[in-house]
């Protein structure tokens, strides 16, 4: 699709301090603070955070940390844009007397999608926390594992794509009625309205995996590097719907399609003025609710 230029301003302020603490020669604190003020209907945000890094062996260390975010909504979440998109009519005027029913005859329409401008939107803030553990080997080996927790509430997204508000409106109860979906007199499709919305809360914990080697090989220096992220859950809740998009394309609601493993493992060999890279990348199954 072809997007619109959008524009518009925003003022906010903010002031940020941060601490490093060395309780002893194994444990350090690190403090930070956050303060932002964003005026008006959006109000202002204290937000901290704590970590610490705990290295009771010089190959082994442990981190974690606590704290708040805030994020206002964006000039464009706030402002209004149009765009171009060909969207599937799953409805058609082929109803008694050319009315408009929900039976597809396969046709694919350029129409255009609105962004509209939402200025109730209300920030979105989240609680987080992560506790790891690393291992810094003698023999080029380093290995990292953290357990991640985000707890969002009015999580700010888009309602569901212009494809998926067309589909819901036949889906929901077989009769093509979304105030949303904008029509010609003859029924074919014009114009999909959608908007910015606070989505209510979200869930998600899970775990990243970290490896890298180095070492040396025959004339020259072997380096491998892997990572995988495994996402536990992805809990929402809007007061209405609860689910978890885990494992899921998530075509019919807010989010982007969330498989459940997804990593890569690499490797480089670096050889004078030469390098040589080869990289293996794997995501997980994921289900399509489209249909």
């Amino acid at each position: 699709s072809l997007a619109a230029p959008v524009t518009g301003s925003q003022d906010a302020w903010a002031v940020f301090a941060e601490l490093a603490v060395p309780l002893t020669e194994t444990l350090e604190l690190q403090l930070a603070v956050r303060r932002e003020d964003y005026g008006g209907s959006i109000g202002d945000t204290t937000d901290p955070k704590i970590a610490f890094e705990y290295r009771p062996l010089d190959w082994l260390g442990f981190r974690g940390s606590w704290g708040t975010s805030f994020q206002a909504p964006t000039v464009r979440q706030t402002a209004s844009a149009a765009s171009s998109a060909f969207i599937d009519d799953p409805a058609s005027p082929t109803g008694p007397g050319g009315s408009l029913v929900c039976v597809s005859t396969g046709l694919n329409n350029n129409i255009t999608v609105s962004v509209q401008g939402s200025p109730n939107l209300q920030p979105q803030e989240s609680e987080n926390h992560n506790l790891g553990i690393v291992f810094q080997l003698e023999n080029g080996l380093d290995i990292s594992l953290d357990y991640f927790n985000f707890d969002y509430t009015d999580l700010i997204a888009q309602s569901e794509g212009a494809q998926a508000i067309v589909n819901n409106d036949c889906a929901d109860d077989g009769i093509p009625n979304d105030p949303r979906v904008i029509r010609d007199a003859g029924g074919q499709l014009r114009q999909v309205n959608t908007e910015f919305v606070n989505i209510g809360s979200v869930e998600t914990s899970g775990f990243d995996l970290n490896l890298r080697y180095n070492t040396e090989f025959g004339p020259g220096d072997l380096l491998i590097d892997a990572a995988a992220t495994y996402v536990q859950d992805f809990d929402v809740s809007d007061g209405n719907v609860s689910f978890d998009g885990v494992g899921s394309r998530n075509f019919t609601n807010n989010f982007s399609t969330m498989p459940e493993l997804r990593g890569h493992i690499g490797a480089t060999y670096l050889w004078g003025n030469h390098s040589f890279t080869g990289k293996f990348r794997y995501i997980d199954e994921y289900k399509n609710d489209q249909s």
